[in-house]
């Protein structure tokens, strides 16, 4: 069998071989040969020699575990600039807005515009699908009671949906398709009677 090329002591990613470990064999009869990395972050791992010098391996694990990390940080964050925005959305439009009182977990905001308070869960989408956006959504989280409408932040495009529970099937992800355009910046539902609710009696 041929030699195989001395990797120890050479950088990819942060991975730095330090012995060869033996060899994998495919089912063809090809091998690899197996190296003993060190980690940057002080772990060992056994790695094949292509996936090192292709780069498809660069770390024991740990730099995924970050860049996951990161993005659930990003995530959070851009939900609670999209609460606030639809705040102040609300706020513009002359409803009376409020953070949810203890026990109200699944809702974000509770907006009074008029025809009574009214449960807003908000969730926010960079995420597209043949041009449209799509949002993870939950659902079946969200019976009817627990909260009144969804308002959808697409950043994007600098604008928001106000979609009625009622309107939302039961799904983990919901495409916003044409169907859904009746309610951008439909701000004005909040006014209106919820089902089986009396509209409010304007007061003299």
């Amino acid at each position: 069998m041929g030699s195989v090329k001395n990797l120890v002591g050479q950088q990819f990613g942060r991975l730095t071989p330090l012995k060869q470990k033996g060899w994998y064999r495919t089912k063809n009869g090809s091998r690899f040969a197996k190296w003993l990395c060190q980690c940057n972050c002080g772990n060992t791992v056994v790695v094949l020699s292509l996936r090192l010098v292709s780069g498809s391996v660069q770390s024991c694990g740990c730099l995924k575990q970050e860049m996951v990390g990161d993005s659930a940080s990003q995530k959070a964050q851009l939900g609670l600039v999209s609460e606030k925005m639809a705040g102040i959305r609300c706020a513009e439009q002359g409803f009376e807005v409020y953070e949810p009182v203890c026990g109200m977990g699944k809702v974000d905001l509770r907006v009074d515009a008029g025809g009574g308070w009214r449960k807003v869960q908000v969730k926010s989408t960079r995420h597209y699908r043949f041009n449209r956006a799509v949002v993870g959504i939950r659902s079946k989280k969200y019976p009817p009671g627990v909260i009144d409408f969804f308002v959808i932040h697409e950043p994007n495009q600098k604008r928001f949906y106000v979609i009625p529970q009622a309107d939302v099937p039961a799904c983990d992800t919901l495409a916003l398709t044409p169907h859904y355009d009746q309610y951008i910046e439909a701000w004005h539902l909040l006014k209106e009677p919820l089902p089986g609710e009396k509209r409010r009696r304007k007061a003299a």
